[in-house]
This record gives C-alpha cells, sequence and structure tokens, in this order.
C-alpha cells in the first residue's frame, strides 16, 4: 500500500480535496456577486459548494496519517516532544513564508490605495505565526488557514495522548481515542464550543486515527464500528452530508489496497501530483484568490463567460504557483523536519510520508 513512501489513496484524496477546496472559494465568486449563469454553469455552482467538504477529508486523512506515522515509535516524553517539533517543523516554514508574502502584498496594496478595510497589524501578524490568531479573535490574514490552527491542536492533544497511554494495550489506546472522539462528536451536535477550538471538530481527526489502528486491532475496529454508527444514526436524521463524507473517505481507506492498484494512468499521476502539492496548494490558493477578487470587484465586465475565464486562469495560476513553492519551499521543511530523530523505531515496516 505504501509506494514512495507515500500512500496512494491518501495522495489521491488529498488531491481532490485540495482542488475541491480551491473551486468553492474561487467560483463561490459566482454567486456572491450574483453573476447570471447559464443551466450548465449553474449546475458547476451547485457541486462545487459543497467543495468545502474537502476539508473534513483532510481531517480524517491526517489522523490516519499521524497515526500511522506515530507507530513506528513507543513514545515517552522525550519522544513525544521531537515528534511534535518534527510536525511544527513541517508546517511551519511554509505556513510562516506566506504569511510574509501576504502581509507585504496587503501592506504594498494598502499604501497604493486597495485593501483599504485590511490594515495589518503587529499583533495579527504575530498571532498568525503561533497559529492563534482565532483564538484570539484577530482578523484572519487568509480565511482558509483556520483549519491549521486546529491542525496544531489536534496533534498536541494526539502527542500528549500518545504518552500518556503508551504502555496501555491496544483495549486501552482504542478506548481513549474512542472516548475522546464520541464527546468531540457530542460537542458538535450541540454546538458548545467555538470552532476555533478543537474538541468541535477532533472527531474527524479521531475516526482517522482509529480507522489506521483498526486494522488488525480488534479493540479499534469494535470502537470504529461504533463510532460510524452513532454518527450515522445521528447525522443521517439531521442531513449533515459532512459525515456521510468522513464515512466514504473511512471505507475508501479501508479498502485502498484492491481501489488504488493501477497507478500509472495520467488520471492517477495527475491526482498524485495534487496529492503532493495538496498542503502548498492550500496555503497559496487564498493569495492567488485576492488577484481573482479584485477582478470580480473592479472588473466592468462580468459575464459569465469572462468569470469562467477568470477562474479558470486563477486555478492554472494556483496550480502553478503551488508546484513552485511546493519545489523551492515546502520540499526544504520536509528535509529539515526529517533531521529531526524522534527515536528507536519499534516498527520498521511502517515508512515515512509526507505532510497531512
Amino acid at each position: 500500500m505504501v509506494k514512495s513512501e507515500r500512500v496512494v489513496v491518501i495522495d489521491s484524496l488529498r488531491g481532490i480535496a485540495a482542488l475541491a477546496v480551491v473551486l468553492f472559494h474561487y467560483i463561490g465568486f459566482i454567486p456572491l456577486m450574483g453573476i447570471p449563469v447559464s443551466k450548465a454553469g449553474s449546475m458547476v455552482v451547485k457541486v462545487t459548494r459543497y467543495g468545502h467538504l474537502g476539508v473534513p477529508v483532510f481531517f480524517v486523512l491526517s489522523g490516519y496519517v499521524i497515526a500511522m506515522t506515530s507507530a513506528r515509535y513507543s513514545f515517552d516524553l522525550a519522544t513525544g516532544s521531537r515528534f511534535l517539533l518534527r510536525r511544527m517543523v513541517r508546517l511551519a516554514p511554509p505556513y510562516w513564508a506566506m504569511i510574509v508574502l501576504i502581509v507585504v502584498t496587503q501592506s504594498a496594496g494598502h499604501a497604493a490605495g486597495y485593501f483599504r478595510n485590511s490594515l495589518v497589524t503587529p499583533g495579527q501578524v504575530a498571532a498568525h505565526l503561533f497559529y492563534a490568531q482565532d483564538l484570539l479573535e484577530f482578523p484572519p490574514l487568509d480565511i482558509a488557514y483556520w483549519t491549521l490552527c486546529l491542525e496544531v491542536q489536534f496533534y498536541l492533544v494526539f502527542s500528549i495522548s500518545a504518552v500518556a497511554f503508551h504502555k496501555c494495550s491496544h483495549w486501552g489506546k482504542a478506548g481513549w481515542f474512542f472516548a475522546l472522539t464520541l464527546a468531540s462528536f457530542m460537542v458538535n451536535c450541540f454546538g458548545v464550543v467555538p470552532q476555533a477550538w478543537c474538541p468541535l471538530l477532533w472527531y474527524q481527526f479521531g475516526i482517522g486515527i482509529l480507522t489506521f489502528y483498526c486494522v488488525g486491532h480488534r479493540p479499534a475496529q469494535l470502537a470504529l464500528i461504533l463510532l460510524l454508527c452513532s454518527l450515522l444514526a445521528i447525522r443521517l436524521y439531521h442531513n449533515q452530508p459532512e459525515d456521510i463524507t468522513l464515512l466514504l473517505v473511512v471505507l475508501l481507506l479501508l479498502g485502498s489496497n484492491r481501489i488504488f492498484q493501477n497507478t500509472t494512468t495520467l488520471g492517477c499521476k495527475i491526482l498524485l501530483h495534487l496529492g503532493r502539492i495538496s498542503y502548498s496548494l492550500y496555503l497559496v490558493h487564498g493569495f492567488i484568490g485576492i488577484g481573482l477578487s479584485l477582478w470580480f470587484r473592479s472588473s466592468g465586465n462580468r459575464t459569465e463567460t469572462a468569470s469562467w475565464m477568470a477562474i479558470g486562469v486563477s486555478t492554472i495560476a494556483a496550480l502553478i504557483f503551488a508546484t513552485l513553492f511546493y519545489q523551492f519551499c515546502e520540499l526544504r521543511a520536509v528535509e529539515w523536519s526529517r533531521a529531526i530523530r524522534i527515536g528507536v523505531s519499534q516498527s520498521p515496516s511502517v515508512e515515512r510520508i509526507g505532510k497531512t
């Protein structure tokens, strides 16, 4: 199931999720600006309106990958600390690079008469650098980065849990993550916690963890089945497409060795490339979207044809920029993170894989 240090199904799903989020944001300008479209265009708008479902897909995959990566090590306090440090080194440099680029662009634009309502403050930048902008209620420099703030919280909770339960049996570990995930799901149902805090959406990350653990471990299998049944019983009644998406991702992960066997087709190669650059694409697409937003708000010729052309050009530009950003920035972070020795591997057969 592992190919060139990457799991094929994970990269494929990442690629689909990343592109879905990009199209959700870009095509969303059409209904936002009230641009009339044809029946075909209207169908595209309706379909891409579900592109936000790429976010729960990312969270499940992230939980699965973190569980897979951590399975190589026997966690103690030192190992857990280095594991968390490696994840932060993997995430932070590309993220910080984009924060700097956005700040410079917005500051220059503000000086030139653009972005009049988005003056960047030092406190706002500092909060972003520590993934705390939502917790401290600062205006976002990029509306998509809220998910990264949650990811960091997820990693922290997982690392603490892995250290605390590293000597427990499979029943103990599965029981803890089941309880944590079920509690998060109940918090989400009642909406008693703001989105900026991880308990609201931890259950999506936790499902990914249990999905990895359930392979060969009966306790985790029972926990995952019970959790998914509870989730579906409640969410089908309330018609929540996010949780149906979670179920589909779990099924794809569990059946990936049968579904994703042929990786030589052009379509699969494209998906794998999108998966590789998915983190970079997620980081940069909002920056490219600034130009698209300016076009929509200033152009006097916002016809349907012109709008689709602008969206197409912006999407291609985002893919090109993400590919370059991946090559010249993200890969450096990968190398730096791998230079951090975590500890003695207890599962040599589990290969390292890339960013969640």
